[in-house]
C-alpha cells in the first residue's frame, strides 16, 4: 500500500550498536516503512542514558555494591586488552560502521545530547516513530523514545515498540502516561502490556510483530550473505550462563560437528567466554552474513530473542535457555514468540541440553508454524495500515482545511 508522496519521518529506535537483533530490526522497520508507506526514515545520532532521578544517583554513589561493580569493570576491561579482544571488536564495529553508513541521519549525523537540540529536530519532521526493540523498557525508559520533545501538533506513532515486560511498575505508569496520550497511533510487542497501556492512555493499542518478522522471511533471503560452512553447533548467548556454554561443547563433540560463537558484545571482559575455544569465535561477521551462519548451522544454542527468530524463520533445530535467573521477564518475548508458533519445548534449562538434544525429536509441522506468522503478520500490518494511511491521512485533511 504506497502512499503517493513521499514523507520524511524522525525514527527513534536503537540502531548503533554491534548487537546484531537491534541492527536487523532497525533495517527492517525502515524498509518496511518505505516500501508500504513510502515514508523515508531518518535516524538520530544519539547515545541513550536511562533516566535516574537525585535520590537514585546519590544512592548509587554511597553504594558498596556499586563500587565493587564499578571495580570489577575496570578489571574485565584491563582482560579485555590484555586478551586482544580490542582488536578483535573492532572487527565487529567496523561491520556496524558500513552496515549504517547509508542511513539517512537528522541533523546531518551531529550527535544530539540534550533536549533542546532535540526540540529543534521537532521543525524538521511532520512524522515521528518510536521504533522497536526494548526502547520502552521500563527498567531504563528514558523519555526521548517516548518523544518527549515532540509537539501535540505533528503525527506521532510507535511501531512495535518493546517494554519486555509482563507489566509496568504502577509509578512508571504516569510518565507513560504522559507522553504517550498525543501518539495517533499506538503498537507494542507484549501482549500482557496492552491492557495497562490501554488504561493509562484511553486509547487502543495494538499488539503486532517484531519488525524482523514483518519483513518476512523472502525478504532476509534476497540480502543474505552466503557463507560456505555448515553442519555446525552455533552458539549466540547474551547472557552468562556457564553451563549453556559447556553443554554446546558436549553436544557438538558427541555430534561429531564444529561448534561456533559470536562472543560477548560489550566490551566488558567476560571470564565465560574463556569455557569455549578462541577458533570458535565469529568476529568478522556482517549481519547479512549472521543469517547465513543461522540457515547454514546443524543446531543452534541461544538465549537471544533475534536468534531465535531466525531460527524460526529457517526452520531449524534450536534450543533457548534462561538469560537471566535473576531477571526472568528478560525471557518474556522469547516464552511469548514460542507459545504462539507451538515450540514452547524448545526454551529448555541448560542443565538439560544434552539430555534433550539426544531424545528422538518430533517433526516439526512448519508449514503450519509459517502459515501461523502469516497470519500474525497480516493482522499487524493491517494494524499499522490504519494508523499510516488512515489516520495521518485525516490529520493531513484537517491540516488543510485550517489553513
Amino acid at each position: 500500500m504506497q502512499q503517493k508522496i513521499e514523507k520524511k519521518a524522525l525514527l527513534m529506535t536503537w540502531y548503533n550498536t554491534n548487537n546484531y537483533g537491534t541492527l536487523l530490526q532497525a533495517y527492517a522497520t525502515k524498509e518496511i516503512l518505505k516500501k508500504r508507506y513510502n515514508i523515508d526514515c531518518y535516524f538520530v545520532n544519539y547515545n541513550p542514558i536511562g533516566k535516574r532521578d537525585i535520590v537514585s544517583v546519590i544512592k548509587k554513589l554511597f553504594s558498596i555494591k556499586s563500587w565493587k561493580r564499578q571495580f570489577l569493570i575496570h578489571y574485565s576491561n584491563f582482560c579485555f586488552r590484555k586478551k586482544g579482544y580490542q582488536e578483535k571488536l573492532k572487527l565487529r564495529n567496523e561491520w556496524v560502521k558500513s552496515f549504517t553508513k547509508d542511513y539517512k541521519m537528522a541533523n546531518e549525523g551531529a550527535v544530539i545530547k540534550s533536549t533542546d537540540e532535540f526540540k529543534k529536530l521537532a521543525n524538521d519532521f511532520e512524522i515521528f516513530i518510536s521504533g522497536s526493540d526494548q526502547i520502552w523498557n521500563p527498567e531504563y525508559v528514558n523519555e526521548h523514545f517516548l518523544l518527549d520533545f515532540v509537539p501535540e501538533s505533528k503525527f506521532c506513532f510507535s511501531f512495535a515498540s518493546s517494554l519486555s515486560a509482563s507489566e509496568i511498575p504502577r509509578d512508571k505508569e504516569k510518565i507513560y502516561c504522559k507522553y504517550l496520550k498525543k501518539y495517533d497511533g499506538i503498537t507494542i510487542r507484549e501482549k500482557e502490556c496492552a491492557k495497562q497501556l490501554e488504561r493509562i492512555t484511553g486509547k487502543e493499542v495494538g499488539v503486532i510483530l517484531d519488525p524482523t518478522l514483518l519483513f518476512g522471511v523472502k525478504e532476509w533471503m534476497k540480502v543474505k550473505k552466503e557463507i560456505s560452512c555448515n553442519g555446525y553447533v552455533l552458539n549466540y548467548f547474551l547472557g552468562k550462563s556457564i553451563l549453556g556454554r559447556e553443554k554446546s561443547i558436549i553436544i557438538a563433540k558427541k555430534r561429531s560437528v564444529e561448534l561456533y560463537h559470536f562472543p560477548q558484545l560489550s566490551s566488558e571482559y567476560t571470564k565465560v567466554d574463556d569455557i569455549l575455544p578462541t577458533n570458535t569465535e565469529l568476529w568478522d561477521v556482517s549481519p547479512f552474513e549472521w543469517i547465513s551462519w543461522i540457515e547454514n548451522a546443524g543446531i543452534i544454542i541461544t538465549d537471544s530473542f533475534h536468534m531465535t527468530v531466525f531460527s524460526i524463520m529457517l526452520h531449524k533445530e534450536f534450543y533457548v535457555i534462561v538469560k537471566d535467573e535473576k531477571n526472568l521477564q528478560q525471557n518474556n518475548r522469547i516464552i511469548n514468540l514460542l507459545k504462539l508458533v507451538g515450540l514452547e519445548s524448545r526454551f529448555v534449562r541448560a542443565e538439560q541440553l544434552v539430555e534433550i538434544t539426544e531424545k528422538q525429536r518430533k517433526s516439526v509441522n512448519w508449514s503450519k508454524i509459517d502459515q501461523i506468522l502469516e497470519n500474525e503478520r497480516k493482522k499487524s500490518l493491517l494494524f499499522v495500515d490504519t494508523i499510516v494511511s488512515k489516520k495521518l491521512k485525516k490529520r493531513e485533511n484537517d491540516d488543510e482545511k485550517s489553513m
